[in-house]
């Protein structure tokens, strides 16, 4: 059964030179809370990224990632400091409009509050049945009044597809053989107001096909991939 529902808090961190702590919770100088207290009022917060290494999914073509160790403690440096090697779509990461229109927004102009929110998620992972599955709005057009109050909300929408299931340190060609979007669905979630629009692919358009049929022009929104969303299955 294909289900959509609302979440607690999540948290989308963008890479190591963007990222920072975020916190919902309020600290006083005269009264801090306990541990405990805080822990009880802070909202679940559930991470929605991949862990880097070596072996994880990249945009074909797009530079691997790696982490080296540059200082050593035995090495008699007296610290530990790593060399890393990445582009700036490796791993879970924000899309900025900038990374397909030569005036949108970078990704440094995004206010942070828009990445932490209260989310409406929808679970297509039943209906994704086969590689390359195209996902049109005539399959999330029984979800437009949840899509619609996420856009009067916090504006965040997750979308599952189950095809994070490929997601393997074998790095599966099945992988890139993902479901995809396609530019009516992208044109509605504008229409919306969606903000910040996250999958568990690895573009929410095709790896593979001819940029002719994709969604990219019309990708407005902020866009998080490949989120890791096969949590929602036991949320």
């Amino acid at each position: 059964m294909v289900v959509s529902r609302r979440c607690d808090y999540v948290r989308i961190e963008l890479p190591y030179w963007t990222k920072c702590k975020l916190t919902t919770v309020g600290v006083t100088a005269k009264t801090p809370p306990s541990d405990a207290a805080r822990l009880k009022e802070m909202p679940k917060i559930v991470d929605l990224t991949h862990t880097l290494d070596s072996d994880i999914h990249t945009y074909p073509e797009d530079p691997k990632f790696s982490a080296k160790p540059a200082f050593e403690f035995p090495k008699g440096n007296g610290c530990r400091v790593h060399a890393l090697c990445l582009g700036t779509h490796t791993g879970t990461h924000a899309d900025a409009p900038y990374h397909f229109y030569k005036d949108g927004k970078r990704i440094d102009e995004v206010p942070l509050e828009w990445l932490i929110g209260r989310p409406v998620v929808i679970d297509l992972s039943s209906l994704v049945s086969e590689e390359g599955f195209r996902i049109e709005w005539e399959h999330l057009v029984e979800y437009e009044e949840e899509i619609r109050k996420a856009g009067q909300g916090d504006k965040i929408l997750l979308i599952r597809t189950g095809w994070d299931t490929w997601f393997s340190r074998e790095r599966s060609q099945t992988y890139l053989l993902h479901p995809y979007f396609t530019r009516d669905v992208a044109a509605k979630l504008l229409e919306h107001g969606i903000r910040i629009f996250c999958v568990d692919t690895l573009n929410p358009d095709s790896t593979y096909i001819e940029p002719a049929v994709l969604a990219r022009p019309t990708w407005r929104s902020f866009v998080i991939s490949p989120a890791k969303l096969n949590w929602l299955a036991k949320f």
